[in-house]
């Protein structure tokens, strides 16, 4: 989680400023990979929060910084207590930016099964000793300087900003009350023993924010979802409806096909009572024809008669002859 970077890595020169008021917070798994982070920490080191996510914590680490303070750093945790130091951080960018760290080991059986890391912005008069010392560090300075200055370094880390004293330590019985209120946010009982007069004060205040913003996103949430709630009996309302809808307009489908079935058969018998027609137009046609060649042959059979009467009367006078 917190091993040094690679110092053959490319940096900007180039101080990346945030806000005093951001409050960066992380936790991992053993063995150092990001498993929560808040969008502070993403703004701040340039990342988003799907590249951080699963990745190891060290990809933020600067080259500059010591193994030594990684080393007092792991001693500490690793004996279930807080780390608190500076730390240089390098942005996504490979700008840099400076945190006061908190660092504490979350526990189950007796053993670290992850670390919480809540960071803060620092003085620039803890930036300037960090700097030095952390420089002496990498030139390999040794002896009775290193201590002092360490010293002097943790001081500033913890007490600059609160009236200059030099409590750099506190009970463990503190420390563990501290961490159980913390894990159990029972802050309000916390914050006033230590406001005003140790660096977790300043801690406890931010985590305090913290509760009162996650308490009033809850609020919105749960008022979104009793929001979501009435949407959803509106859109299974609109969804009944919609449904009434579509059996109605099966049911117009299937009549207009009825309508179109009965046209076709009103067609199919006009259709066929217009070749009866014509059947019978030709019909009477036939018939008129008939009348004609009727009426020919009525008047053919006229004169017929007419000559057969003729005939029969020259028949009559000639055997009326014949007696004689």
């Amino acid at each position: 989680m917190f091993e040094p970077a690679q110092r053959s890595i490319a940096v900007r020169d180039e101080a990346f400023v945030f806000p005093e008021h951001e409050l960066l917070m992380s936790t991992t798994d053993r063995t150092g990979r990001i498993t929560h982070c808040n969008a502070a920490f993403c703004h701040v080191s340039g990342y988003s929060m799907d590249e951080l996510m699963g990745q190891p914590h060290n990809m933020v680490r600067h080259p500059d910084m010591p193994a030594k303070a990684f080393k007092d750093m792991w001693a500490t945790i690793g004996h279930g207590r807080t780390w608190t130091g500076l730390v240089k951080n390098l942005r996504k960018d490979r700008r840099y930016y400076w945190v006061r760290a908190y660092v504490t080991p979350i526990m189950e059986g007796g053993k670290p099964r992850g670390h919480m890391s809540v960071r803060v912005k620092p003085t620039d008069g803890e930036v300037r000793a960090a700097t030095a010392l952390y420089a002496r560090f990498r030139q390999g300075t040794q002896g009775w300087q290193i201590g002092l200055q360490a010293m002097l370094l943790a001081a500033l880390t913890g007490l600059v900003l609160y009236r200059q004293h030099l409590r750099i330590t506190q009970p463990f019985e503190a420390a563990v009350s501290l961490c159980s209120d913390i894990a159990g946010c029972k802050l309000d009982g916390a914050l006033p023993a230590y406001q005003g007069r140790h660096p977790m004060g300043f801690l406890l205040e931010r985590l305090k924010q913290v509760q009162t913003n996650l308490r009033a996103v809850v609020g919105d949430a749960r008022h979104e979802i009793d929001g979501f709630s009435s949407l959803a009996g509106q859109i299974e309302q609109s969804a009944r409806h919609m449904q009434q809808a579509s059996q109605t307009i099966q049911q117009v489908v299937a009549s207009v096909t009825d309508v179109s079935q009965l046209l076709q058969d009103v067609t199919t018998a006009a259709d066929a009572q217009s070749q009866g027609i014509a059947q019978v137009n030709d019909a009477l046609h036939d018939l008129d024809t008939v009348t004609q060649d009727n009426a020919q042959l009525a008047e053919v059979s006229a004169q017929s008669a007419q000559h057969m009467d003729a005939h029969a009367g020259i028949l009559r006078r000639t055997l009326d002859i014949c007696r004689l």
